[in-house]
């Protein structure tokens, strides 16, 4: 079973409560990875919003001048910021549109030139858009780490409220891909972040992120005392095997019949050009049990007859449970 975006969060309490990515796993998110292009996505709701500064997302380390990007509150205000030296910074604010105990969609976005002279920041809040050129160049690459909730030794930046799930991309996004996750046409994980957390597990000594899915590395440490509240499931099924379908494998979901590609829905079929209903030359077609326990599936090839014993196999489905969260 599947929750939506926003039926799990985990609530923040501006005082002590953070999740922490130290430096050695944190390396996914860096922007450098891809030609310093990035995206950093999510939703939240405030519990304050007359707090000078409460970082929400970033790596940012301030104290030692190991600055890169960062989506923080100021006041009423979403601020975006990035830094080319680890000092100097150039800033984009959505001004005013954040109020107590409401939802709040948010989409920061870098696109690095390459010549230092056409280099653009945005910031999306609920569909509206400010940005700047000539900002910062190449992202710094520091040993900072990834905090959500929290600065690095900075006094009095812990975020208040709700966080429903975040996303992180080192690449940018176009704004059709934007405006689908923000709509709900798109699930944030069918963009294939580089990063992505939903808040569904319980609150414990850490939190092993979504993506990267790699076991153990990159757990976050939970700091504080943050609270869990509102559904337990993850955002997406929970993938139980592959149907390997040529070059591109696909993902196979728990719910029976249902079966989703990576980038979207596995589309069973189609039949091959000039191909009628009802002839025996059915082309190409694909036949799923929908019990997931038996997985065997067939794949026709164009001339073979249904029923004939020649069908040949042409995917099989390996099952790879994942641990349970």
């Amino acid at each position: 079973m599947a929750a939506s975006l926003k039926a799990g969060w985990w609530d923040f309490n501006g005082t002590n409560a953070a999740l922490d990515l130290p430096a050695t796993r944190a390396t996914a998110f860096d922007p450098s990875i891809n030609d310093d292009d990035f995206t950093v996505m999510g939703e939240f709701a405030p519990g304050t919003i007359t707090k000078a500064n409460h970082a929400l997302i970033g790596k940012w380390d301030e104290t030692n001048n190991d600055r890169s990007w960062l989506v923080e509150i100021q006041d009423d205000d979403v601020v975006a910021q990035v830094s080319d030296d680890g000092t100097n910074t150039s800033s984009v604010t959505r001004a005013s549109v954040l109020s107590v105990d409401t939802d709040v969609f948010f989409c920061m976005r870098y696109e690095y030139s390459g010549s230092g002279t056409v280099n653009d920041l945005y910031l999306d809040v609920d569909g509206t858009e400010s940005s700047i050129s000539n900002a910062r160049g190449a992202i710094d690459s520091n040993d900072a780490p990834v905090k959500i909730g929290d600065l690095v030794s900075a006094a009095d930046r812990f975020y208040d409220g709700k966080i429903y799930w975040l996303a992180y991309w080192n690449r940018k996004l176009t704004d059709t891909e934007v405006d689908n996750i923000r709509t709900g046409t798109t699930h944030p994980r069918h963009m294939n972040p580089d990063g992505y957390i939903d808040f569904h597990q319980a609150v414990g000594s850490d939190y092993d992120t979504e993506v990267p899915e790699a076991e153990d590395y990159w757990l976050f440490d939970v700091e504080g005392t943050p609270t869990a509240g509102g559904s337990s499931d993850p955002t997406l099924p929970v993938i139980i095997g592959l149907i390997n379908s040529g070059p591109h494998p696909r993902d196979v979901y728990e719910g029976g019949s249902v079966i989703e590609a990576g980038m979207g829905a596995l589309t069973l079929g189609p039949r091959g050009t000039g191909v009628r209903d009802g002839s025996q030359l059915r082309g190409l077609a694909i036949a799923a049990q929908p019990d997931p326990t038996t997985p065997t599936m067939f794949h026709r090839t164009t001339g073979q007859r249904a029923g004939s014993q020649r069908r040949g196999l042409a995917s099989l489905l390996r099952f790879d449970r994942k641990r349970g969260k």
